[in-house]
């Protein structure tokens, strides 16, 4: 292995224990061809932290993100398992950090009382009140007599505020309610509810969809000015996190905790599917040109000096038409998913940059007329 492999941040394992769901979302970026029967069974849970946590070493937190599909489908033995091995290292000094991205409608009480005790963080996607959330996110069949999920969702937000969790919501941002951004952000507001907004991904069952959902790079752009500005003149806002970071990123010169923006994603995050295969990120899963091997048939090490990895972690540089731009040292060129849902081409740069750059320019700007403000104050 390179030594460079050795001294960056701990990699970020997205595990998916399984892929199915009991929602049947339009712009799901799962593919319905990917296998859906079954979960991760024991020598792929132990592989994937085992061989992770080894990697990582001591002294460094290993985390790992919970995603599906609904993570939850694989039931709540199965982070009892995940728990009871990483207590195991935790013995031999090694540390853990977990999180799990879920729909949010399975949470129960035993299930959050878990959550808790774990301290698991816990993100849900909802995409804003009753009216716009269930345009997209349904039940697969009727419960209790509807498709809505947005009740379900709701309750399960207050049941773990309820155990002193603040779970983060994730808006898929589409035709559907971009117009309504306003809105949402004063819901979630109402009901203090920390979020972040993501335009929708040309990928999967999307695909499918995309000319009826699907928002341009522009309509993306002027949609999340309104949510900055909004966001940015509350006097006692929630969290925004896709803004704080971007807030930060500015100040910082280092856009953290965004895979969106990352130099190099690749040294940080690697996606595990419930069989074992190993892709770049969760959204590349079942395309098996993005394949990098199987946690449980090929070392960690074969897996990570993959060609493809190899060329990926070069990405950011390859990218001529970012040399010259004056934000690229915040975004790198943006996701290399977006880029290639557009584009095809991988090392294109993410068609979203009109967006990010007017973000990060209003952003600068609002910075510098606070500083203004101070001074003259």
């Amino acid at each position: 292995m390179e030594t460079e492999e050795k001294t960056n941040n701990s990699i970020t394992t997205i595990v998916k224990p399984t892929n199915n769901c009991n929602m049947v979302c339009g712009y799901c970026y799962d593919a319905k061809s990917l296998p859906c029967q079954g979960k991760m069974n024991a020598e792929t849970l132990v592989n994937s932290i085992q061989k992770l946590t080894y990697f990582n070493g001591k002294g460094r937190t290993s985390p790992f993100l919970w995603h599906g599909g609904e993570p939850l489908l694989a039931g709540l033995g199965f982070f009892i398992n995940v728990v009871k091995i990483q207590g195991e290292l935790e013995q031999e000094g090694y540390l853990f950090d977990n999180a799990i991205q879920t729909n949010g409608t399975l949470i129960t009480n035993e299930i959050a009382d878990f959550f808790k005790e774990y301290k698991f963080s816990v993100g849900i996607s909802l995409d804003g009140p009753k009216k716009l959330n269930d345009q997209t996110r349904l039940y697969r069949s009727n419960r209790n007599e509807s498709r809505s999920t947005f009740s379900d969702i709701f309750n399960s937000i207050a049941l773990l505020k309820s155990k002193g969790i603040d779970p983060d919501v994730i808006v898929t941002l589409t035709k559907q309610n971009i117009n309504d951004i306003e809105e949402i952000y004063k819901f979630f507001k109402a009901n203090k509810i920390n979020s972040k907004f993501n335009p929708l991904v040309k990928s999967g069952r999307a695909i499918g969809v995309y000319n009826e959902l699907a928002i341009s790079p522009i309509e993306y752009r002027d949609a999340k000015l309104k949510l900055l500005d909004v966001w940015f003149n509350d006097e006692n806002p929630v969290h925004v996190h896709c803004l704080e970071e971007m807030f930060k990123g500015t100040i910082t010169g280092n856009v953290f905790h965004e895979c969106t923006f990352s130099e190099y994603c690749q040294k940080e995050f690697i996606s595990i599917g419930f069989q074992g295969d190993v892709y770049p990120c969760p959204e590349f899963d079942g395309e098996p040109q993005f394949l990098y091997g199987n946690i449980n048939t090929n070392a960690l090490e074969e897996i990570l000096s993959n060609p493809l990895r190899k060329r990926l972690l070069e990405r950011s540089g390859c990218i001529k038409e970012c040399n010259n731009c004056n934000t690229r040292s915040l975004c790198y060129g943006g996701c290399m998913r977006n880029a290639y849902a557009f584009t095809g081409d991988v090392m294109a740069k993410d068609p979203y940059c009109p967006a990010y750059k007017s973000l990060f320019k209003n952003i600068s700007r609002k910075i510098e007329d606070n500083r203004c403000k101070e001074v003259k104050e």
